[in-house]
């Protein structure tokens, strides 16, 4: 399978599986992620469809003026959400670009 998309939204949010469940018993996954500050998604982007204006792709969303669009497709990393502990306990922290 690979997964495409059409646009790419105003905020990215990536949530990775950091845990593994199997057999009954789920526990957490401890490998180091390594990740970039800076993300570009166009490789991620479905190739457009020649019936469908590149204008016409542009969504925009009610109220806040943010759209979905094609043409951003660059990413600055803002913050990241860390869990310290096991499945049943532990504390979140979150480190934020200012």
């Amino acid at each position: 399978k690979k997964l495409s998309l059409w646009a790419g939204p105003p905020l990215l949010v990536l949530q990775l599986k950091r845990f593994h469940v199997g057999q009954g018993v789920s526990y957490k996954l401890h490998n180091l992620v390594t990740f970039p500050t800076r993300l570009d998604i166009r490789d991620c982007l479905a190739a457009p469809i020649d019936s469908i204006s590149e204008d016409s792709s542009e969504r925009k969303a009610q109220g806040d003026g943010f759209a979905a669009s094609r043409s951003v497709s660059e990413y600055e990393l803002f913050a990241v959400v860390n869990h310290i502990g096991g499945t049943g306990s532990g504390h979140y922290t979150a480190y934020v670009r200012q």
